[in-house]
């Protein structure tokens, strides 16, 4: 979707995308997840979807990081290599 954010583990199957205007893609274990809870809040606030490419080492990565349980989502789409999640909060850590 246009002016969107897309969270992936790798960008490489997803590369198509940045052709299209708008179109943002993250890959947060570059930096540790260091940003992740501060690009979730910022284009959510302005209104902007947020999604998530759920695979096997993005789920761990989260779990990793106890980002998972504060993910409030909701699945767009199944796939066998993963789902495609739209999230719609993070709450503050407990």
């Amino acid at each position: 979707q246009p002016d969107s954010l897309l969270f992936v583990s790798s960008a490489g199957p997803f590369f198509g995308l940045y052709d299209r205007p708008g179109v943002r893609l993250a890959t947060p274990g570059n930096d540790d997840f260091g940003d992740f809870e501060a690009l979730v809040r910022f284009h959510r606030t302005a209104g902007r979807p947020v999604y998530l490419w759920l695979d096997a080492r993005m789920r761990e990565e989260l779990e990793d990081r106890h980002l998972w349980p504060r993910l409030s989502w909701t699945v767009l789409k199944e796939h066998e290599a993963g789902r495609l999640l739209e999230i719609t909060a993070i709450s503050a850590p407990r």
